[in-house]
């Protein structure tokens, strides 16, 4: 009989993961984000967290699990949860890239339990710990791709993810009995898709007893860019959907749209997403466009790809400490964009949308590269196409989130088929049940449910509360 156990805490309906798997004293946990629902966020800027109060009061929320052994004792009192000082299990925490669903309550983890994380998205995190986009500091410890470490008796090693965020890989987990495969977030139509399929080559003669897979592109509702076939395109292939588009092929319409333009061109980005604004450099070296960006992601960009951008400070921003080391590069003031607005790509977030007041905005292109706001179902992305519209912006977008960020259908298929597991189960999704597969038996798990990973089946267990 098998001793290796997991429990899907969050991510299998929806985002913010956060999965255990467990062989007896020994437990990994993958990811420990929190969902991304704008519409229903409790904290908004006007309702405040309770500093003192932050872990438990998410936990009552269910904004995160109830885990027994991961919270320090003081921040859980009151509630039927063992601490992490109180715990005798090995614990170990691995993170598949820094976006916030798979991250952001890290914070809420005992300092005891290490949290590893790609080297890459571990420089990454300091530099946003260095303009205060991630407040709450802790130890991290960095790791390479393909070297295997240990936590208690499991053996985890990291491969690579082709997703857009710095860092991103996906985790290989054996214990003694059992061999499971996390994904993480990952695509096959970036720039890097040969060789996220390659790597996908170097664990195959592991033999996976369960693959857990990013399954967003099965939440149809969200398939913006081809609705219609989208479950006839259910069939592994490494070709994308007719309809669908390559990450290239957005840096190409990009090149185009801004060599045939003499207005000014705004670019809306999240500046966790590296490869991105590395690509965007390079679309405005062609066509001999200055990029202008601002402190925070000049910043970051010089922190890990040692470029001196050009930066734009809004009015509002705060002469923070990390703006010293922005005294070199070249400034751009508006005065200067408004000289010759066609030789300026500008970046502006939502946040200092007022700033396009001083440019010269009238038929001027917006382009929202999968920045904040994210989808057209929040209230503040209607807000910010009604005041573009006001300024005569023409808006552009290319926010098929989930066909972006995340591989399509036929792409998985390719994967599931080619890892062949003996078991696969969507996570990260709002409609697993839609992924089909005809490799590997598809499980579809609840939520905090304790279950033995047998053979070819996952069996659910009646949890033991553990009390001193």
């Amino acid at each position: 009989m098998s001793n290796t156990y997991i429990e899907f805490h969050k991510g299998l309906y929806g985002s913010g993961v956060i999965i255990s798997i467990t062989y007896q004293k020994s437990r990994v946990i993958c990811d420990f984000g929190a969902p991304y629902e704008p519409q229903s966020q409790v904290f908004d800027n006007i309702v405040r967290q309770r500093i003192n109060n932050r872990v438990k009061d998410a936990i009552v929320l269910g904004l995160t699990p109830a885990i027994d052994g991961v919270y320090d004792e003081e921040s859980i009192e009151g509630l039927d949860i063992v601490s992490a000082q109180k715990d005798d299990t090995t614990t170990g925490i691995v993170i598949s890239h820094l976006h916030l669903d798979h991250m952001a309550n890290i914070d809420f983890i005992h300092p005891s339990i290490p949290v590893y994380i790609h080297k890459d998205g571990y420089n990454l995190l300091q530099a946003l710990i260095d303009i205060k986009e991630e407040v709450h500091q802790r130890n991290y410890t960095p790791i390479e791709l393909h070297l295997p470490f240990n936590i208690g008796e499991i053996t985890v090693t990291s491969y690579f993810s082709d997703h857009p965020c710095l860092g991103a890989c996906g985790y290989l987990i054996e214990t003694p009995d059992k061999t499971i495969y996390y994904s993480g977030d990952i695509r096959f139509h970036g720039i890097q898709h040969e060789r996220a399929y390659q790597e996908l080559t170097l664990f195959l003669h592991k033999n996976i007893d369960l693959l857990l897979i990013d399954g967003t592109t099965y939440s149809k509702e969200e398939f913006i860019r081809n609705t219609d076939n989208q479950f006839a395109m259910n069939i592994p292939t490494k070709e994308i959907p007719q309809q669908a588009i390559w990450e290239q092929d957005i840096y190409d319409e990009l090149l185009n749209d801004l060599s045939r333009s003499d207005k000014l061109a705004i670019f809306n980005i999240y500046h966790r997403d590296m490869q991105l604004i590395e690509s965007l450099i390079n679309v405005c070296k062609k066509c001999n466009r200055t990029i202008v960006f601002e402190p925070k992601t000049a910043y970051v960009i010089y922190k890990i790809m040692g470029l001196k951008v050009p930066v734009f400070t809004p009015d509002n921003d705060f002469n923070e400490d990390y703006f010293l080391a922005l005294s070199n590069h070249e400034h751009i003031s508006a005065k200067d964009i408004n000289i010759d607005p066609g030789l300026f790509f500008v970046q502006n977030s939502y946040e200092h949308l007022l700033e396009l007041l001083s440019l010269p905005t009238k038929d001027a292109d917006y382009y929202h590269l999968f920045g904040l706001p994210l989808v057209p179902s929040e209230h503040n992305y209607q807000m910010l196409l009604s005041l573009l519209k006001r300024m005569q912006l023409n808006f552009h977008t290319y926010t098929n989130l989930y066909s972006f960020n995340h591989a399509y259908p036929g792409n998985l298929r390719y994967m599931i088929e080619k890892i062949a597991a003996k078991m696969v189960v969507a996570v990260h999704s709002r409609k697993p049940e839609n992924l089909v597969t005809h490799s590997g038996i598809h499980i579809l798990p609840k939520e905090n449910t304790l279950y033995r990973i047998d053979d070819k089946t996952l069996t659910e267990i009646e949890k033991r509360k553990k009390h001193d």
